[in-house]
């Protein structure tokens, strides 16, 4: 009630800073706060194992798991990160527009 209405969310580096074990309370806390709305998420998907997090990789596959049974989701772009992520590891930066289902 405090925040209003909201219109798109934009989730530039959030899902990507949290642990494993938060990603899904925080997906589920923003799709209820913002009462569905769609969003614009940026991921990285690369190697874990090569590189601790945060940033942390979410490949498309946990993206799907975390909303698509709320959402229809489009891969708008996917971009080699230019000499690699903090220049360690190669990595693909992701751009997925999240459309609400609307019963």
């Amino acid at each position: 009630d405090l925040l209003g209405p909201v219109d798109f969310s934009y989730d530039r580096a959030a899902l990507v800073a949290l642990p494993p074990l938060v990603r899904t309370r925080y997906t589920q806390h923003l799709r209820l706060i913002t009462g569905g709305a769609p969003q614009l998420l940026i991921t990285l998907d690369f190697d874990q194992d090569a590189l601790t997090g945060p940033p942390h990789s979410i490949p498309p596959e946990e993206v799907k798991r975390h909303y698509l049974e709320h959402y229809v989701i489009d891969l708008l772009a996917c971009v080699d990160v230019k000499n690699g992520l903090k220049g360690k590891v190669d990595a693909d930066e992701m751009v997925w527009h999240l459309q609400p289902i609307r019963a």
